[in-house]
């Protein structure tokens, strides 16, 4: 297991990578930037297993939410974020990683394997991200400022979102974005209505998993759990989604779980280069956990024959997020 310290997991030293040691300690060390990928409501589904020159992400399933997510699309997006951090600071230190995706058929539970090869340099899609935009991203939670983004600013994004099989959208249209939010707002009145959902949350919140103090935790999971709030809730998501310039889209041409792990990643990359443009992003995916509502999203694509996986808002925020959420450490994620 890992010997390293007990510092926050957000406190990683890029001039304490291991390059005089074995590659699997190198390989360790990478994975601290993995763990700090964005997972559905900070669940980190995850678990890596190192081998000779490889890692492998596991799902676990210990921490799914099978009420929220009864497909476990949400589960291998969050995933593919790992992933996709994963590579990036693969990348950064020289290795030229190979990702086979779901390499036993039968084991849903092994995502991906990732074989890191010496003398690599950044893909084109991961050119110009750093390490640093790793550990400055955030989930921003509060209002967006009334401004527009840049054409050229949304060509950029996009640029770094092409993969095989998905199509990444930045909706801008008044009558689109009025849409999903409509479809949102549904959705949470919808998922709070059901005592087993509200049960889930309360459970999750009460643990803490978004960093507020102990007694803070247990009071909102004690009343997530006993009341319905999803008006309250809905209106509030409402205004934060209006509130955003773009409303980000990412459809798949085939609903399966390489394509939902890769959603995930094309998210994580985006992500982290709005990061370095000092843009603020937050999933709201609420209309996608019913299945009624995720068909009627799917009207909104400009293309028939896509599956929306993953919805987002996407803009400059009206005041900077600080604190991060909590992480596991390695010793919590690594089998073997």
């Amino acid at each position: 297991m890992t010997t390293l310290s007990k510092r926050s997991p957000w406190e990683v030293v890029p001039d304490h990578f291991p390059s005089i040691f074995p590659i699997q300690k190198q390989l360790e060390f990478l994975l601290q930037y993995a763990v700090l990928a964005p997972s559905t409501k900070n669940t980190q589904p995850w678990r890596f297993s190192i081998g000779e020159n490889t890692i492998g992400v596991f799902a676990d399933l210990t921490r799914w939410q099978p009420v929220a997510d009864r497909g476990r699309r949400e589960l291998y997006i969050s995933l593919g974020c790992a992933l996709e951090n994963l590579l990036v600071a693969g990348e950064q230190f020289g290795f030229r990683p190979e990702v086979s995706y779901f390499p036993q058929s039968a084991n849903e539970e092994l995502a991906a394997t990732v074989t890191f090869h010496p003398d690599g340099q950044p893909r084109p899609e991961r050119a110009g991200l750093a390490l640093g935009n790793i550990t400055a991203r955030h989930t921003h939670r509060g209002l967006y400022r009334d401004e527009p983004v840049a054409k050229e600013v949304r060509k950029h994004l996009l640029c770094r979102c092409i993969a095989p099989g998905l199509r990444v959208d930045l909706i801008d249209d008044p009558a689109i974005r009025f849409r999903v939010v409509e479809l949102n707002l549904h959705a949470d009145e919808m998922e709070f209505a059901d005592p087993e959902f509200r049960n889930e949350l309360g459970r999750w919140v009460g643990q803490g998993v978004f960093g507020t103090p102990r007694f803070l935790s247990r009071l909102s999971g004690l009343l997530l759990a006993r009341l319905n709030l999803g008006r309250m809730i809905g209106n509030r998501n409402a205004a934060l989604l209006s509130s955003a310039p773009l409303v980000g889209l990412i459809s798949a041409r085939t609903d399966d779980r390489a394509s939902q792990v890769r959603t995930g990643q094309a998210l994580e990359r985006l992500w982290l280069l709005a990061t370095a443009m000092g843009m603020a992003l937050q999933p709201m995916s609420q209309a996608l956990e019913i299945p009624s509502l995720r068909a009627e999203l799917a009207g909104v694509i400009p293309e028939c024959g896509w599956v929306p996986e993953q919805v987002f808002r996407i803009g400059y925020a009206m005041c900077p997020e600080r604190r991060h959420t909590p992480r596991r450490s390695l010793d919590q994620v690594l089998l073997g």
